[in-house]
């Protein structure tokens, strides 16, 4: 069965070796956050099981509805600005998770 999974930071450097291995799924969805979607090195809108969801972590309140659905979640992206803000927003981020 097909699984929604939602990866944070894909964009950086860690993300994009688990884009590479991930690339030749093509069963399940992927929802990719990532700040800058133009830091993308690899051909995101030939894969029509790949969503872009060009924001911020800190607005991930905005994503309930999305992550309410998700199978499984890969948080990899870091707030390089302090750890409570990116424990906030992790925590956040897992609170909207069902």
């Amino acid at each position: 069965m097909p699984k929604n999974i939602f990866i944070t930071g894909i964009s950086g450097c860690v993300g994009h070796y688990l884009f590479d291995y991930i690339a030749t799924d093509h069963e399940n969805s992927y929802y990719f956050l990532v700040r800058n979607a133009k830091k993308l090195l690899f051909d995101y809108k030939s894969r029509k099981n790949i969503q872009i969801i060009e924001d911020d972590l800190r607005n991930i309140s905005k994503y309930g509805d999305l992550l309410n659905n998700i199978n499984c979640l890969i948080h990899i992206a870091p707030d390089w600005g302090s750890i409570d803000g990116n424990l906030d927003y992790t925590i956040k981020l897992f609170d909207l998770l069902d």
